[in-house]
């Protein structure tokens, strides 16, 4: 199930505003300042990418259980499906901006 919103779903796109680093270099790139308050982006994250899935699947359990898939919930009403993935964004915003800057996501 959290892999066809991940498919949707791209947290680093440019649309949202995030530019994590992938090095501490990467900093010196960034004229906004924004990426030195976040952590780094690089390698494997594997608590982090449980936390998303389980805030995807928060989202997404009743879009299912209404629509019996993601696939319909997406071909039957675009716009929930648009404001799902707000909120998805909204949580995982939330939650990278709780994480000290400049630390490796795990």
């Amino acid at each position: 199930m959290g892999s066809f919103f991940l498919f949707l779903y791209d947290l680093d796109r440019k649309g949202n505003g995030i530019n994590l680093a992938e090095t501490v270099e990467d900093f010196a790139h960034d004229a906004s300042g924004a990426s030195s308050k976040l952590p780094l982006h690089k390698g494997s994250h594997k608590k982090w990418d449980e936390l998303t899935n389980c805030i995807i699947k928060k989202y997404t359990k009743p879009l299912k259980k209404e629509f019996g898939s993601l696939e319909k919930a997406v071909e039957n009403n675009p716009k929930v499906v648009e404001k799902v993935l707000e909120l998805i964004e909204k949580d995982l915003l939330f939650e990278i901006k709780k994480l000290p800057a400049g630390i490796k996501l795990n």
